[in-house]
């Protein structure tokens, strides 16, 4: 079995939930009070998806630098995304 194809697979899937959180971010700076409930419920959505995923690497041993979610150039800090 391939391992590799997984690790590409989780660190595109990673990579893509980081680029929809910036984008709702950068959305949400410009956007009315009515929308800004649903943006911070998304955001907030994301980040339980992205802990969940910390959580899961760190019970299966796995590096998160490895799956893009800490230090490289694909890392994931979310609390960069929302504040």
């Amino acid at each position: 079995m391939n391992n590799d194809k997984y690790k590409y697979y989780l660190i595109d899937l990673l990579s893509l939930i980081k680029d929809r959180a910036i984008n709702m971010k950068k959305d949400g700076e410009q956007s009315d009070s009515q929308t800004d409930s649903f943006k911070s419920g998304y955001l907030m959505a994301i980040h339980e998806v992205i802990s969940l995923a910390r959580d899961q690497a760190d019970a299966f041993g796995i590096s998160p630098d490895d799956i893009g979610l800490t230090g490289k150039n694909n890392s994931i800090k979310f609390e960069d995304m929302i504040l």
